[in-house]
């Protein structure tokens, strides 16, 4: 029979009565973490919070979406309430708030949709309120459409689309013969990706329109549709010099081959344009996100605003998060960089 030495015996009594203690640490030390961000949000003291998130996650090396969400949400709050001159700036501010709780962000929201009715504001807000699932909203939109009041459409054109309003497609047919270019653009775009195949006669029309871009909607649009009437548009942009068009060209065919679509974007991430390579990006989120973050870490280091804002935008969304990332663009000095930064950490922190 093997003697096992006295002194491995204590060893291993020593770790084991250890291992609770250890396991209890990092629970408690968050706990206090937690405790003292709270504190600082709410006694305004941002820089303070800042400062205690940082040392916890210098500590554990483990960001932590939870316990950022308190300082991202209260920066949304601070953007909205700067952002007087910018209100398509404070609408996304407030309707991240209402996304993941703010009781106060609704009213907010509704305060700028009735304020100023039948204005851009207006559709913007109510189009934030749809989005939330207010159908009253919805209903809104539907009747500032066909509205004398308001001239520039493109805002009704925009709220409709990206609140995926499929039944209030029909209202924007007959803006599809627009005086303004940019909205009979728009229009062909966002019928296309609502799928609203009955405006495909409309949406033909436009493929002779004087405006070249209008023209290059419609066709994107047709597309998506599965109308045949694109297919000679298509063939002509897949054979572009500019990458760009072939990639809007891919995404647009339903029948087109992700692979093809990845390899388009990834040529497209060495485009020297830091636009072009957030929209690569963009393209290539849910095949290799890994690659997508790879593209946005280098735009979100660019001098230009506009761009770091599309690499905030990405980043946003992208799945998994990079919350050290996030956590570095909400101290970024541009307002839209901290919004998409501070509505990506909400998300995290709600596992969406």
């Amino acid at each position: 029979m093997k003697i096992i030495p006295c002194w491995l015996v204590v060893l291993v009594l020593f770790l084991s009565a250890a291992q609770p203690v250890l396991a209890q640490v990092a629970p408690a030390e968050r706990a206090a973490a937690k405790a003292s961000i709270q504190q600082a949000v709410a006694s305004g003291d941002l820089r303070r919070g800042y400062d205690t998130y940082d040392r916890f996650v210098a500590a554990t090396r483990q960001p932590d979406a939870e316990l950022l969400s308190p300082l991202a949400a209260d920066e949304l709050r601070a953007v909205a309430a700067r952002a007087v001159s910018d209100p398509r700036l404070q609408i996304e501010a407030w309707e991240r708030l209402a996304r993941y709780g703010d009781a106060q962000a609704p009213a907010e929201l509704e305060r700028m949709a009735s304020q100023r009715p039948d204005s851009p504001v207006a559709a913007l807000a109510n189009g934030a309120l749809a989005r939330l699932g207010d159908a009253s909203a919805a209903a809104r939109l539907a009747a500032m459409a066909s509205s004398s009041r308001l001239q520039d459409k493109s805002s009704i054109v925009e709220a409709i689309r990206r609140s995926g309003l499929r039944d209030q497609a029909q209202v924007l047919v007959p803006l599809l013969q627009d005086p303004d270019w940019a909205t009979r653009s728009e229009t062909a775009d966002a019928l296309g990706a609502l799928g609203y195949k009955a405006a495909i006669p409309e949406i033909r029309l436009l493929l002779s329109d004087d405006e070249p871009r209008v023209r290059a909607s419609a066709a994107l649009a047709l597309m998506r549709l599965e109308d045949p009437a694109a297919t000679t548009r298509a063939e002509a942009m897949l054979r572009s010099n500019v990458g760009t068009a072939r990639l809007d060209a891919l995404e647009a065919n339903p029948l087109s081959d992700r692979g093809d679509v990845a390899a388009a974007a990834r040529q497209l991430a060495a485009d020297p344009d830091p636009f072009n390579r957030a929209r690569a990006a963009e393209a290539l989120a849910s095949d290799d996100p890994a690659a997508a973050l790879a593209i946005l870490r280098r735009v979100a280091e660019e001098q230009d605003s506009t761009a770091r804002r599309l690499a905030a935008r990405g980043l946003a969304v992208l799945r998994p998060p990079d919350l050290a990332l996030l956590r570095r663009l909400l101290e970024d000095n541009a307002g839209w960089v901290r919004m998409y930064a501070a509505g990506g950490v909400l998300a995290a922190a709600a596992g969406k």
